[in-house]
């Protein structure tokens, strides 16, 4: 007995297309609100400061980003709003805590720019986020073969 995927190839790979363009959208809207907060807050420590900025951006951009991948990504229409929303968070949460904690440690301890930082973070957290979204929150039918 093996198992197969029900999306093929090319519909995989029109996912990933939709979903980095989606990506690039979200990233704009969360590095704005990055800058925005930085700006904003006013200074205690360094990289909490920066890895508080990161959390607010990064959790506020996860809840639109579910939307849109839901319905532009994954195109699913079916099935419990309220269930894939809860998995996409335990997705989203996972990753957030990982690179929340690493732009903290790359800006207190390696003494790295925060704005740099998190430019390069997204697109690492953007393919965790792919992977765990598409076995997760919006997983892919399996089919036996016998």
């Amino acid at each position: 007995m093996s198992v197969e995927l029900t999306v093929s190839k090319k519909e995989l790979s029109g996912e990933l297309i939709r979903f980095t363009l989606l990506g690039i959208f979200n990233v704009g809207v969360m590095l704005f609100l990055f800058s925005l907060i930085r700006y904003l807050q006013p200074e205690i420590y360094p990289a909490l400061d920066v890895a508080i900025a990161w959390f607010i951006s990064y959790l506020t951009t996860s809840i639109m980003a579910h939307h849109l991948h839901r319905k532009y990504t994954f195109s699913v229409e079916e099935g419990i709003y309220k269930k894939s929303l809860f998995r996409a968070m335990i997705v989203y949460s996972s990753v957030m805590i990982l690179s929340t904690v690493s732009i903290y440690v790359l800006v207190d301890v390696f003494g790295f720019d925060d704005f740099l930082m998190a430019i390069i973070l997204n697109p690492i957290t953007g393919l965790l986020n792919f992977a765990g979204l598409r076995l997760l929150a919006f997983e892919m039918p399996l089919l036996e073969k016998a």
